[in-house]
C-alpha cells in the first residue's frame, strides 16, 4: 500500500513503506526595524505533517528569537558670548579765555558702544545602545549628524555591547561661529550589519550663553565734578552734561598760567584749556 504525506511548509511525499522524510526550512531575523519591539522580535512557527488518506497528523513548533539594538540619545548645547566696550568723550568748546572771577561752561558728551559676539556653537551629548540579547554580545557602528555636521565620537564609531547591557558613546558637533543656529533635531544612527536603527533628540540655543567673556553691563565714572556720574548701562548709551569753570580769584594761582592750565586738564580728564 501507499499513502500521501503533506507538510504545511509546502512539502509533499509518497510513502510506500516505513519512511522518514527530511527537509530544511530557513528562518531569518527581519531587517525592518519596525518589526522589533524594545529590541526583540519573536516568531512562533507551528508546522504540521498529515497523512492524506487517514487524516493522521503530527505537529512541531519552532521558536525564533531575534534581537536588535535599542538606541536612545541626549542632546545639549553650549556657546560663548563676548562683550567688548569702547568709550569716547567730547567737549565743546575745548578752550576758554577770561579774567579773574569769570565763569565758563562746556558741553560734554560721553558715549559707550558695545560689540557683542557669539561663537563656539556646540551640540553634544551621549548615544546609548542597549543589547537585549541574553546570550550574544552585539558590535554596532555608530554615526551622528547635527545640521549636516558630522559629530566627533569618543567611541570612534564602534561599540561592543555585552548581553543585556547598555553602552554609551559621547559625541560633540561644532556648528562654528557667526549667527546663532536655529533649533534642530539631532539624529544618531546605529547599524547592526546592514540594518540601521535611529534615535533623535531636539536641541536649541537659548538666550543664556554657557560662557560669558567680558562684562554684560558696565558702570561709568567721570572725573568732571558736574557729570552726575556714575552711570550704568548694558547697551550702547550716551550722557550729556554741562561742566562749569571759574577763573580763580586767588592771586597765587597766576604765578605760572601754564601750571594752572595743566592742573585743569589732569583733573577733568579731557584735553582743553582755560586761560585766565
Amino acid at each position: 500500500s501507499r499513502v500521501n504525506v503533506t507538510d504545511s511548509n509546502g512539502e509533499a511525499w509518497l510513502a510506500t513503506r516505513d519512511e522518514t522524510f527530511a527537509y530544511s526550512r530557513t528562518f531569518a531575523c527581519p531587517t525592518d526595524p519596525g518589526e522589533y519591539v524594545n529590541g526583540t522580535y519573536a516568531l512562533r512557527h507551528i508546522n504540521k505533517a498529515t497523512i492524506v488518506e487517514t487524516s493522521q497528523s503530527d505537529s512541531v513548533e519552532v521558536n525564533v528569537s531575534c534581537y536588535a539594538p535599542v538606541v536612545t540619545k541626549t542632546a545639549g548645547t553650549s556657546y560663548t558670548r563676548s562683550h567688548r566696550w569702547t568709550i569716547a568723550k567730547n567737549a565743546s568748546p575745548t578752550a576758554h579765555t577770561g579774567l579773574a572771577g569769570n565763569s565758563f561752561a562746556s558741553s560734554y558728551l560721553v558715549s559707550v558702544d558695545e560689540t557683542e559676539d557669539e561663537y563656539d556653537f556646540l551640540v553634544s551629548g551621549e548615544i546609548f545602545v542597549t543589547n537585549p540579547s541574553p546570550d550574544h554580545a552585539m558590535t554596532v557602528s555608530v554615526a551622528d549628524l547635527v545640521d549636516g555636521h558630522p559629530a566627533s565620537l569618543v567611541c570612534a564609531g564602534t561599540l561592543t555591547v555585552a548581553p543585556r547591557s547598555t553602552a554609551a558613546c559621547k559625541y560633540s558637533a561644532d556648528l562654528g561661529d557667526g549667527n546663532r543656529p536655529a533649533a534642530g533635531v539631532n539624529a544618531a544612527t546605529v547599524s547592526l550589519g546592514d540594518v540601521s536603527f535611529t534615535a533623535a533628540a531636539g536641541y536649541s540655543f537659548g538666550d543664556d550663553a554657557t560662557t560669558v567673556v567680558g562684562f554684560p553691563a558696565i558702570t561709568m565714572n567721570d572725573t568732571q565734578p558736574d557729570s552726575g556720574s556714575p552711570w550704568s548701562t548694558s547697551a550702547d548709551a550716551s550722557w550729556n552734561y554741562d561742566g562749569r569753570f571759574v577763573c580763580p580769584t586767588n592771586a597765587s594761582a597766576y604765578t605760572r598760567s601754564e601750571e594752572h592750565t595743566s592742573e585743569l586738564q589732569s583733573r577733568f580728564g579731557i584735553s582743553y584749556a582755560v586761560f585766565c
